[in-house]
């Protein structure tokens, strides 16, 4: 089982990878825990916590999804935002449940 603790810290690690297509923002909110945007302004990458655009809410297990799971299965998202979050974060990683043998 994959555990987001900390969505900045997330967000951090995948700074390296991220892409900010025409200077979009992005908000991530895991519902009742913790909210985190991030955005590029004058080539630097700022982490912002107020509302912003393209605002991603979603439950603890749907963000663990959105971030690690092919293809996003079970998510119920606006069609913009998939298309968005493809863009800024362009990879998928897979991890398959480990709950089994």
């Amino acid at each position: 089982m994959i555990k987001i603790v900390n969505l900045k810290k997330t967000l951090e690690t995948f700074l390296p990878m991220i892409k900010f297509p025409n200077g979009e923002e992005i908000i991530f909110e895991i519902e009742n825990k913790e909210k985190i945007g991030v955005k590029k302004e004058n080539g630097k990458v700022k982490f912002i916590y107020d509302e912003g655009k393209n605002h991603i809410k979603l439950k603890e297990d749907e963000i663990v999804r959105l971030f690690f799971n092919f293809p996003h299965i079970g998510i119920k998202m606006d069609e913009d935002l998939k298309t968005l979050f493809k863009t800024f974060l362009p990879f998928d990683l897979y991890f398959p449940s480990l709950d089994h043998i």
